[in-house]
């Protein structure tokens, strides 16, 4: 079972992941966007660059800053995650993680 990430609005803190296909890292070298959704509701990092953090890290880094979203009440949520790539403009349904907004 994996576990709950944790969303503080109005906070700094991150969540820090490591995306891997078959056990292994993958680079997100190639990465152009991405999208992370709550009930519907999406946020882009096209418009949140701030939020989105895949460049700085190892590879297959993602850090996610979200404690400045809007719209949604805490809560339990199976945030969708979405990543796209030059190969991949309709973008890639990274699955779901369990996230507690409070």
């Amino acid at each position: 079972m994996a576990s709950t990430e944790k969303i503080y609005l109005g906070r700094d803190n991150t969540i820090d992941l490591s995306l891997r296909i078959d056990s292994s890292v993958t680079s997100l070298a190639s990465v152009t966007h991405m999208h992370v959704i709550f009930s519907g509701t999406t946020f882009s990092s096209v418009g949140h660059t701030g939020w989105f953090d895949w460049t700085s890290g190892s590879t297959g880094s993602l850090t996610l800053k979200l404690g400045g979203v809007t719209g949604i009440t805490t809560g339990n949520y199976d945030m969708g995650l979405i990543l796209y790539d030059t190969g991949n403009t309709s973008g890639i349904n990274w699955g779901t993680i369990p996230v507690r907004v409070l």
